[in-house]
């Protein structure tokens, strides 16, 4: 029988300027800095969106048109 332990995982990096441009860069631009080699689909990575809102997604969609939320 396998156990699975929930576990938290935090990072803390500081960025020097407005907080309006580090969430801009960090959400609406994530497809031009995350690397399209982490995912978890099945296929290549097409596209990486990030839904900014209060439970909002990050939507990884592969070539294939899967889609991992």
């Amino acid at each position: 029988m396998t156990i699975i332990h929930a576990t938290t995982v935090r990072v803390l990096t500081e960025v020097a300027g407005p907080v309006a441009r580090a969430f801009q860069m960090f959400a609406a631009e994530i497809g031009t800095w995350w690397d399209e080699d982490r995912h978890i689909l099945g296929a290549p990575l097409v596209e990486l969106v990030f839904e900014p809102f209060v439970v909002g997604h990050i939507i990884d969609r592969g070539v294939d048109g899967t889609e991992c939320r």
